[in-house]
């Protein structure tokens, strides 16, 4: 009877209510088992009930009670569907491993752990189960950003419901697709975005027909799930639905007169639900969708922006999300709502109410996921106020240290991105640090400076980091951000709204530095502008006027003119670039005084951070090379393909002659399996990969082509070139490393990028650590294969006199220069691209 009151009140809304009467049947059970008969499912109510007042803990825990007692019982069907709903109560709390390892567990989800829920469901014949188990895969690949994957799993869960004819499991699916295609309309226009800043006309044109795309499925997934949720009266799923028309709508102009309807449904709907998790954080979702899409930004109200002040209906819904939250003790909900109600006032410039609110959101937070965001928040309405705000700011910014592995997820959560968040954070506490040491006296000034690199390289960290994605751990080593040695200077630079800040450390005697910083007063978007203009003509080389010459200039008065004396009177050799943003792009071998480029002065190398870095010295008797390369003409699927690279095979030769020992491969020879058997057979410290690379706007955009046929088309009448990811050269070195890493360079020739984008050089650096290589050298452009074998074989001849990789490289680049000082070849998009990143030594 108690079981039943219970499930009445849960059907009712009264999610408390059900929870008591449970617990009372479960009390019962204890005190007298003779007569009362424990009934399993009761653990299954209770954590369904705890999930709806958003008590993820305790709902995993009571499904752990029920998944032992039908274990015991021999009843494996529920076995696997509990952990299934488990594997969905951890996914909440953002544990997407363990969720993983709950519904699969295996290496693949093709091959599954016995024990898995996946795996029992299809060992019992388990229809249902397998649909969910697929659905929840699908959800936590999505929920990580592998949405090829998520694709794959959902469609299946979609077929196997569609079979059983399971209409809510239906409603879910199409709603979980429409949420994918969201997503990946949101990463297409982030990619046009950076296209359009870079100047790329076309790649700006691709990705925005991408974007109509994807939007337009998108939308067809959410009506599909609404249509089938209005059909079976439920009215949670309908919400979802609605909410997720939002966005999809927004970017449309004609679907987007259909937001004031769409809002008064949603308002509709939450009438009818009971106060719940859900309820609550769909009125936060409203209020965020609300003000995003008036003022046709892409930035959420979570965001440090504030396009223009919210409206009033904003407050109303806040304010009623708070009030559900407190009523069920779900706190995390709770922090959210105060924080975003803080960040309306702090729109207003209300710093009063935006103070109280924002301390509330601090106190309450439950983790720390959401605590960085206020104690950011708090940071910023100090600074508005011209109040120190150092203290906030460092402390949001030690926050987001505890959770770095987790920042991608609840970046997702908090309906932001790293872009708009924490790379934000990292340049605003930068910012003043470099202000508060202009104001410092002369004793504290270089203290505030070391402060201020610090700050600066743990947000090129993490800028790798979100490039590269959760799946690759940094090997990050502890030492001072002015390490530097004899005759090494060390550039940074940082892209702020009205200025350039070029900040050179210096060796100033034994395990000493000295920090100097040099302003350029330039707006943001003309610098960008000057940048890919520069980048731009470097690459034209036809261009007889050599018209980079004003942009070379230009950059070297910004950089190297104020500091050519100091660097004179030190006696510095080699100069290493920390760079931000668009100057990422750009050779600094090129820039030029009017009589020389800088190459022909330094060495010249550049690196995400010192932190990735533990510079030893190449043990050049030792040296010996793994080459692969890709002669033919390829492609990679229909609308993507890649001329011959005919002077591979000379550049393969010539390095085999050059370095004795070394083992060269190419065409059908190279082939990710091929590569796997030569890295075990013999571990030589430089892999030098001639073929086409292309690096994109993430990793998943970047990838390698290789003599190999892809898996599933040896049959087909076109052939497709298999291509490695940078995952799978990951994958590929890991199975070959030792405790000592060995792989010192890494060579990418054949390089295509995208034009002046900053991403170039990240995506190189992320190849380089996924590889776990101290250093990697590569073109930022595509330059004559014929001229590239002829720079690399020279390159590879200096590095074995004993010279270091940035020696080599610039002996190679002044050679060049010498044998061509005028005419078609002197001309710097010839020999400038190739950039070493890394290790110097």
């Amino acid at each position: 009877q108690l079981v039943q009151q219970g499930i009445d009140r849960y059907h009712t809304g009264d999610f408390q209510g059900a929870i008591d009467r449970w617990q009372q049947s479960l009390s019962l059970y204890r005190t007298d088992r003779t007569t009362t008969t424990q009934p399993i499912e009761v653990w299954k109510y209770l954590a369904r009930a705890k999930q709806q007042l958003g008590q993820i803990d305790q709902a995993i825990d009571h499904l752990e009670q029920a998944i032992i007692q039908y274990r015991q019982a021999g009843n494996w069907l529920q076995v696997g569907r509990m952990q299934t709903e488990q594997a969905q109560a951890y996914s909440d709390l953002g544990h997407y491993r363990r969720a993983s390892a709950l519904l699969c567990g295996g290496l693949n989800d093709r091959v599954c752990a016995q024990n898995s829920a996946l795996e029992i469901a299809r060992r019992q014949s388990d229809l249902l189960g397998q649909a969910a188990a697929l659905g929840s895969l699908g959800n936590i690949y999505y929920l990580q950003g592998e949405f090829d994957q998520a694709l794959e799993r959902l469609r299946e869960s979609q077929t196997i419901a569609e079979q059983i004819g399971e209409v809510n499991y239906l409603i879910a699916t199409w709603n979980s697709l429409g949420n994918l295609y969201t997503s990946l309309a949101q990463r297409n226009d982030r990619y046009a975005q950076f296209a359009k800043q870079a100047g790329d006309q076309q790649s700006t044109e691709r990705f925005r027909q991408r974007v109509d795309r994807d939007n337009r499925t998108a939308i067809a997934a959410f009506e599909a799930s609404l249509a089938l949720a209005r059909r079976q009266t439920d009215h949670q799923a309908e919400l979802r639905a609605l909410l997720g028309l939002a966005l999809p709508y927004s970017r449309d102009q004609a679907t987007s007169i259909k937001l004031e309807p769409l809002f008064q449904q949603v308002r509709s709907a939450l009438e009818l639900l009971p106060n719940s998790r859900e309820k609550a954080s769909s009125l936060i979702k409203l209020a965020s969708l609300i003000d995003q899409t008036r003022f046709d930004t892409t930035l959420p109200i979570s965001n440090y922006a504030c396009a223009v002040e919210p409206p009033p209906q904003t407050i109303t819904l806040l304010r009623q999300a708070i009030a559900i939250a407190k009523t069920i003790h779900d706190r995390k909900t709770e922090s959210f709502g105060l924080g975003l109600l803080g960040h309306v006032f702090e729109c207003a410039k209300n710093y009063a109410q935006a103070s109280n609110f924002t301390t509330q959101a601090q106190l309450v937070a439950a983790t720390e996921e959401t605590r960085y965001l206020w104690e950011w928040q708090a940071g910023r309405i100090l600074r508005a106020q011209g109040k120190d705000a150092i203290a906030a700011y460092e402390q949001a910014v030690s926050t987001v240290s505890q959770i770095q592995e987790d920042i991608a997820a609840a970046n997702r959560d908090l309906r932001s991105d790293f872009q708009a968040t924490v790379e934000v954070l990292y340049r605003q506490l930068a910012e003043i640090r470099l202000k508060q040491a202009d104001r410092a006296t002369a004793s504290d000034q270089q203290t505030q400076l070391n402060l201020a690199l610090g700050t600066l390289d743990q947000l090129r960290v993490v800028e790798l980091q979100n490039y590269l994605g959760s799946q690759c751990e940094l090997p990050l080593v502890e030492q001072s951000v002015t390490a530097v040695d004899a005759h090494t200077a060390v550039f940074r630079s940082i892209l702020l709204d009205d200025r350039i800040a070029i900040i050179l450390t210096l060796p100033s005697g034994v395990g000493k530095s000295d920090v100097r910083v040099h302003w350029v007063p330039i707006e943001k978007a003309t610098a960008v502008e000057r940048i890919n203009d520069f980048r731009q003509r470097l690459e034209q080389r036809a261009d007889r006027e050599n018209t980079f010459q004003a942009g070379a200039k230009e950059l070297y008065d910004w950089f190297i003119r104020p500091f050519a004396d100091q660097l004179e009177q030190r006696s510095i050799k080699a100069l290493v670039f920390i760079q931000d943003g668009m100057l990422r792009s750009i050779p600094m071998a090129a820039l030029y005084d009017g009589q020389q480029f800088l190459i022909q002065k330094y060495a010249i190398a550049n690196t995400s951070s010192l932190r990735l870095l533990h510079p030893q010295p190449l043990d050049n008797q030792q040296l010996q090379v793994l080459a692969f390369g890709l002669t033919t003409a390829s492609a990679i699927d229909d609308n993507t393909f890649f001329a011959p690279l005919i002077a591979v095979r000379s550049e393969i030769d010539r390095i085999q002659t050059t370095i004795p020992g070394s083992e060269g491969l190419i065409d059908q020879n190279f082939t990710r399996q091929r590569l796997q058997q030569e890295l075990q057979k013999k571990r030589r410290p430089v892999l030098h990969l001639a073929t086409h690379a292309r690096f994109g706007f993430d990793a998943k955009e970047t990838f390698l082509v290789t003599g190999g046929t892809a898996n599933g088309n040896q049959s087909s009448a076109r052939r497709y070139n298999e291509i490695l990811s940078m995952n799978d050269l990951y994958q590929t070195i890991r199975q070959t490393r030792t405790d000592r890493p060995w792989l010192e360079l890494l060579a990418l020739t054949g390089c295509e990028t995208a034009v002046g984008s900053d991403r170039d050089a990240l995506g190189i650096a992320g190849v380089a650590v996924q590889a776990g290589a101290q250093s990697a050298i590569a073109a930022l452009w595509r330059v004559e294969d014929e001229a590239t074998a002829t720079l690399i074989g020279q390159f590879y001849q200096h590095l074995r006199t004993g010279l270091s990789k940035a020696e080599a490289l610039q002996a190679t680049q002044t050679a060049w220069l010498a044998a061509n000082p005028s005419g078609r070849y002197s001309h710097p998009g010839y020999w400038a691209p190739f950039i070493l990143i890394g290790s110097w030594l």
